[in-house]
């Protein structure tokens, strides 16, 4: 989409919507210069996008589709106040719909979305009922919709090596906390522990230097952090190498695409219980600490693990792979979406 031009700024001063937030949002106690600049630049990012579907809305009965619940998605609210056959939907993920996660606990246009837009599906339990709380008035339009990920295929059943492997997945931000990650691989009592790390960011350096330093005073504990990897070498390495566990301990989430990654090669996971994380990491298929665990109790837990026996470990393994099968697939999920999606279309017809 082309950025915002100064007519689409100038266009959201003198809408109805904008002055209807701004009056929500001091009701709501969450005015301040901050939720200004949000509501305004939103709105005028929204009318800037819609003017480019305008062309579209005339063109018989469509679904518009937003995979966030965003500026995206707020355009698609305004273009169907002009074009009231279309059918507008968007997806719900973490970060767009957990207000707390933002200054002054502040996302602008949920009433105007929650209002126009036809269905929105969130991606967890959680974040279904969170918006069903926050605005009970919209409970019908809140449904649940999961992601999924593409099948691997040849995965390993037996370790390949001397060492525990352990891998984590995720943006080097403060936010996903691998500096804590760290800190507890490198903490392993058990031998050989080698921890694998996949994905970058600005805190990638710092904690890359952290962990050499850590691997110079213990001689049983080695890394290899990758960097970016793009998701077919990611897969590949999922098929081609056994991961003893996978750690998660960012401070809020969704439901990880990285989890789901990961139980489709049957790898059992230690994460955080934040956001919808509970729905698919359980005691059957790995370990839930809670946001603001303890190292101490926490290593326990992953030693206690990898000491486990090898039917114990297998058990874990097997269940992590379940229920990747029958909740987290994305060909029969993406399949029950498009059905949905083709209901929605034949009802509006």
């Amino acid at each position: 989409m082309n950025p915002i031009n100064w007519w689409s700024r100038i266009s959201a001063l003198f809408t109805k919507e904008f002055y209807f937030e701004l009056n929500a949002s001091w009701h709501r106690r969450k005015f301040s210069l901050s939720s200004f600049r949000s509501s305004w630049y939103s709105l005028a990012k929204a009318i800037s996008i819609t003017n480019q579907l305008e062309n579209y809305g005339n063109q018989g009965d469509l679904i518009f589709y937003s995979y966030w619940l965003d500026e995206k998605a707020i355009a698609l609210a305004l273009l169907k106040k002009k074009f009231s056959n279309i059918q507008v939907i968007s997806r719900a993920h973490g970060w767009d719909v957990y207000e707390e996660r933002h200054p002054n606990s502040y996302l602008p246009y949920r009433h105007l979305l929650l209002d126009r837009l036809d269905s929105v599906f969130t991606i967890s339990n959680n974040g279904k009922n969170y918006l069903s709380g926050t605005y009970p008035g919209k409970t019908r339009k809140i449904k649940l919709s999961r992601l999924g990920t593409m099948p691997l295929q040849g995965i390993l059943q037996k370790r390949n090596g001397e060492c525990y492997q352990i891998v984590s997945i995720s943006s080097v931000i403060p936010l996903k906390r691998v500096d804590k990650i760290l800190d507890l691989v490198s903490s392993i009592k058990n031998d050989n522990i080698h921890w694998t790390h996949i994905g970058d960011g600005p805190d990638f350096e710092k904690i890359k230097n952290q962990a050499l330093e850590k691997s110079k005073t213990n001689s049983n504990f080695s890394f290899n952090m990758l960097g970016h990897v793009p998701n077919s070498e990611l897969r590949d390495l999922l098929t081609k190498e056994y991961f003893d566990l996978f750690i998660n301990l960012s401070e809020t989430e969704g439901i990880p695409v990285t989890i789901m990654e990961a139980q489709s090669a049957g790898i059992p996971v230690l994460a955080t219980n934040v956001g919808g994380t509970s729905e698919i990491v359980n005691t059957q298929n790995g370990f839930l600490v809670e946001k603001d665990f303890t190292s101490e109790s926490t290593l326990t837990i992953i030693s206690n693990f990898l000491s486990s026996d090898e039917t114990e470990k297998q058990q874990k393994r097997n269940a992590s792979f379940e229920n990747w099968r029958q909740n987290y697939n994305a060909t029969s999920n993406y399949s029950q979406f498009v059905e949905i999606l083709t209901n929605l279309n034949s009802h509006s017809s």
